[in-house]
């Protein structure tokens, strides 16, 4: 992981989850494990589930997924193609989501959840700079305003403000407007 990966997923540590309290989650998740070489998207469509592979990092925070809440299936990586901004040589963060739906139950077992995923899933849609490796990333509307972008980005389907993330301290000096 580079010093920029391991600063952005700083952002997203056990002080954010104190934020969410008994808010309404939206999860943000991996696609998956990539030991096992199979499309973990095409499984979680086909079964009506979303699972991971038992980690004890993120097995309470699959435990405390609730029926209704929203989660969405993602990519993350770094890209230097195809930026719709000057990304000045720098690689860019981003992750790409695929696959979206409404939890529909949770076995407790901290690797999975059942769920409703919609029919017409967004096509993957990308989403700069603000991104988490995390394989579980809760997030809640009106506590941060990064997090109500992402959220109305990958639920709502409204535009990035993708200015506004280039123009923080800190990715300015590597993106922002000069």
């Amino acid at each position: 992981m580079s010093n920029t990966d391991a600063a952005e997923s700083a952002a997203h540590t056990e002080d954010d989850i104190a934020l969410l309290d008994d808010d309404e989650c939206y999860w943000i998740v991996g696609c998956g494990s990539k030991r096992s070489g199979r499309n973990q998207v095409k499984d979680f469509l086909a079964s009506g589930e979303w699972r991971m592979d038992p980690d004890p990092r993120y097995e309470p925070k699959v435990v405390d997924m609730r029926v209704g809440e929203r989660i969405i299936v993602r990519t993350r990586k770094n890209v230097t193609d195809d930026v719709p901004f000057d990304r000045r040589d720098n690689s860019v963060s981003v992750m790409d989501f695929s696959l979206r739906g409404v939890i529909a139950g949770n076995p407790g077992d901290g690797c999975s959840v059942t769920v409703e995923w919609e029919d017409t899933a967004p096509l993957p849609r990308r989403y700069y700079l603000y991104t988490s490796q995390d394989t579980v990333w809760p997030v809640a509307r009106n506590l941060r305003p990064e997090w109500d972008d992402l959220i109305e980005f990958a639920f709502d389907d409204q535009d990035q403000d993708i200015d506004y993330f280039r123009n923080l301290p800190f990715w300015a000096p590597r993106f922002g407007d000069r």
